[in-house]
């Protein structure tokens, strides 16, 4: 198990798909920091050796609302920085392995491999990361809250 400090490793999937089988999809190996680690609302915080290839993207200090449009970016299947939009359809506190906690609804299509994916509102603030779908609903996705991905950086003084 990694603890915060350790160097670790993660793959990234490649963004051009040209069809077939996924396991056969090219992969990059990327070395990070773990800086800190909030297991009970499932985040972590890396700082990457590489620079990012994209700008960062500020947290919304605004609430997010019940009908808001909203933006999701993640790497669904694999591919990255995959887009797609919806609307908020609540904002509610939900039991997750015992604990109550606050999630954003939308109706913003996400996929396996979206999570850890940014929700962000019409000014491109980010407002949720991405964590679970309920497959016997259709729509019926779950962001964290940016409230705990405020509180992880500010744990670590950013």
């Amino acid at each position: 198990e990694s603890k915060v400090g350790d160097r670790i490793g993660y793959v990234v999937k490649s963004d051009v798909f040209s069809g077939g089988d996924l396991k056969e999809h090219p992969a990059t190996p990327r070395k990070a920091r773990l800086m800190a680690t909030d297991p009970l609302h499932d985040l972590a915080l890396l700082a990457d050796y590489a620079p990012p290839e994209h700008l960062s993207a500020s947290i919304s200090m605004e609430p997010v609302e019940t009908g808001m449009k909203v933006y999701a970016m993640g790497a669904p299947l694999g591919m990255l920085f995959s887009y797609s939009s919806g609307d908020v359809a609540a904002v509610r506190y939900v039991t997750s392995h015992g604990h109550e906690i606050l999630f954003i609804q939308t109706t913003t299509p996400i996929s396996g491999g979206s999570s850890g994916g940014g929700l962000y509102n019409v000014y491109g603030e980010l407002v949720g990361i991405c964590h679970a779908t309920f497959t016997r609903g259709q729509n019926m996705n779950l962001f964290i809250h940016y409230q705990y991905v405020a509180d992880l950086l500010r744990k670590v003084g950013i």
